[in-house]
């Protein structure tokens, strides 16, 4: 039992962002197991750990207050002390963009491969406006087959289809989201963005840093999470 192995993923996850964002400030080493630290998040936490007694483990934050839980401050001071855990990470997060970037990969193979095969069947009709809006059509539905095909049908939840908003205010208090973060923190209107489901877009509004309203290339214009694991920024 450690500190990581007690965290939820989410906690274990933005625990280690926030350290990899040098937010674990003066780390004192109490014991050859227990360190103290102050680590930023909305606000300054302060935070003690005990390697050896995972739950013996305080913290200032709201997620704490009257358990024992497991943080991602906790979390972010165990890897500023626990260099083993913090190479171990490196590795997962490794693997698991290089999974993402090749399901990317094999996504736009076979999108290009239908887009090819409805172009030459939409060339062949007569009437400019009824090809143009086949084409689209059919082009989206082919989209959400092949993603279905390539990520499967319980990688993406129904709700990231509307409009919804995430109050960066609550984040310590709401820690158990399943959502795994892109590390991406900044946005800014007209940034060019890539959904795995939905496409290139270009960014049209930002609120909090992380809300993004997005244009799509489709026409589509949907609400975002700007730090969610299916989002990557497109370098100008």
């Amino acid at each position: 039992m450690s500190i990581f192995t007690k965290a939820s993923g989410n906690s274990y996850w933005r625990g280690y962002h926030y350290y990899k964002d040098n937010r674990v400030k003066d780390i004192k080493k109490i014991s050859e197991n227990i360190f103290s630290a102050t680590v930023i998040g909305n606000k300054e936490y302060d935070v003690k750990i005990d390697l050896s007694h995972p739950l013996k483990s305080t913290c200032t934050c709201p997620f704490v207050e009257g358990n024992h839980k497991i943080c991602k401050h906790m979390v972010a001071l165990g890897f500023a002390t626990s260099p083993k855990e913090l190479l171990e990470a490196e590795e997962i997060e490794k693997a698991y963009y290089q999974d993402i970037k090749d399901k990317k990969t094999r996504y736009q193979e076979l999108l290009s491969s239908k887009e090819k095969e409805i172009k030459e069947y939409v060339d062949s009709l007569s009437n400019d406006q009824l090809k143009e809006e086949l084409y689209r059509r059919l082009l989206n539905l082919e989209r959400d087959r092949i993603y279905d095909e390539v990520y499967g049908d319980d990688e993406y939840d129904d709700e990231y289809d509307d409009e919804f908003y995430y109050e960066d205010e609550l984040d310590d208090e709401y820690e158990d989201s399943s959502t795994v973060s892109n590390g991406i923190t900044h946005w800014k209107v007209g940034d060019k963005i890539y959904h795995l489901k939905f496409g290139s877009g270009i960014v049209t509004k930002v609120e909090d840093n992380n809300i993004l309203e997005v244009k799509f290339d489709s026409g589509d214009i949907k609400t975002v999470i700007g730090s969610h694991y299916m989002i990557s920024r497109i370098e100008k």
